[in-house]
């Protein structure tokens, strides 16, 4: 499974170079509705994916925006339009496509197009739980509790250690989940974590 949305560092120079000599359209998009999540969700400029830059793109929806000037009005630059769009499609992102007269001459059209997109795409895109918030617990047949959407957590009880104190911690493959509120650094953590795991052994 790719955890980087198919980030592909090499071509980040020239990602770098078209952030800097963007178009005139594609400012027109960035200025009046993507940029600061003006329609409520965060757009990256010029990101490559796989062997392309995509234009504009939304990560969390995996949605992928294009500014088409006149050159893709040419036979061959639809070909290669239509490539790119296969192979983003294969590696799970939508694209949409906007001729760059339109966004220039109807940019609030533009925008009611995209806002339409991204609510039909968070209707079936599942969403993270507020910052701060984790899902809620469930009990599997064994009596152990696991949280939706992340690594098996496992809760013990034990009782006081020197420096800790007694409760209930949860711990999964990936360390300590839900550490006491008066942790104060990773250091702390760690020793933590080995006190609670030689204990339990």
């Amino acid at each position: 499974m790719n955890t980087n949305n198919n980030y592909n560092k090499n071509l980040q120079p020239f990602a770098n170079k078209l952030r800097h000599d963007m178009t005139k359209a594609e400012a027109c998009l960035w200025k009046h509705a993507l940029r600061a999540s003006r329609l409520g969700v965060p757009f990256r400029r010029e990101r490559p994916i796989g062997r392309f830059i995509a234009d504009f793109v939304c990560l969390p929806l995996k949605l992928v925006i294009e500014v088409d000037g006149v050159t893709h009005l040419y036979e061959e630059t639809q070909v290669k339009d239509k490539q790119k769009d296969k192979e983003l499609n294969e590696m799970g992102f939508e694209v949409l496509r906007f001729q760059d007269n339109l966004i220039l001459n109807n940019i609030n059209m533009v925008k009611g197009v995209i806002k339409d997109k991204i609510e039909e795409l968070k209707m079936s895109t599942p969403q993270p739980p507020p910052a701060g918030e984790m899902p809620s617990p469930q009990t599997t047949p064994a009596g152990e509790m696991t949280c939706p959407n992340s690594p098996e957590v496992k809760e013990w009880k034990f009782p006081p250690l020197a420096g800790v104190g007694g409760g209930i911690i949860s711990l999964s493959s990936e360390g300590v989940v839900h550490p006491p509120a008066d942790a104060e650094d990773m250091e702390e953590l760690k020793q933590l974590e080995e006190k609670i795991k030689n204990k339990i052994k």
